[in-house]
């Protein structure tokens, strides 16, 4: 199989993958005329011999960065009110997408009702190497181990020297059995039953001599 063929199916599957998982591509911005792949689908092979760029940030910058973008469309979601999530888009984003088209495409999200603010007490996890490519787009895929487990797939764009996003795209998966089980409160130990005390000796006073 040439090496062509096998990154067109693994992009496919890809696709089925996510469908299969409840994940929907969600507020993607493009070039006027030129359709975007998924934001779900991986990123596009680098040419031979050029090698992706390492973005020069700090980890704590980009978790803020990725915690910012996940807030924002919370909130969004919470309120049915997504211009804070345009403006805070790349131009192309912006055009691409008014606050009506973005509550639109935010619809199934929404409909499920969650407040995923608990991910500002956690760190996500990062399931790929941060990474830069060559149209200086920076993609940041990872997850929140929380419950339910928030995923996020962000691509960014440098604007006047800031990062803003590019293509947004967020679902949520129940936690894993075994993080769920480690999460559940314990049930109350039993409380042990207070021994009765012996009962008292009833002594019968002895007749007085007479």
């Amino acid at each position: 199989m040439s090496q062509q063929k096998a990154i067109v199916l693994a992009f496919f599957a890809s696709i089925v993958l996510m469908a299969a998982g409840g994940g929907m591509p969600v507020a993607v911005a493009q070039q006027p005329g030129a359709p975007a792949p998924p934001p779900a689908s991986p990123p596009a092979a680098a040419p031979a011999g050029a090698a992706a760029q390492v973005p020069s940030l700090t980890l704590e910058q980009l978790l803020t960065l990725v915690r910012n973008t996940t807030i924002a469309i919370n909130q969004a979601n919470l309120t049915n009110n997504y211009s804070v999530v345009r403006d805070l888009g790349t131009p192309g984003f912006q055009s691409a997408n008014s606050p009506e088209r973005l509550s639109e495409l935010f619809t199934p999200l929404r409909n499920q009702k969650l407040d995923v603010a608990v991910i500002l007490a956690v760190s996500p996890e990062f399931k790929a190497q941060p990474s830069i490519d060559d149209k200086g787009r920076m993609r940041l895929t990872g997850f929140y181990a929380t419950n339910p487990q928030v995923h996020f797939d962000y691509i960014y764009e440098q604007v006047g020297g800031q990062w803003r996003h590019f293509g947004v795209y967020m679902w949520f998966t129940p936690p894993p059995p075994a993080q769920a089980a480690a999460k559940a409160p314990a049930a109350p130990a039993a409380e042990k039953k207070k021994a009765a005390p012996p009962p008292k000796k009833t002594e019968t006073p002895a007749p007085a001599p007479k």
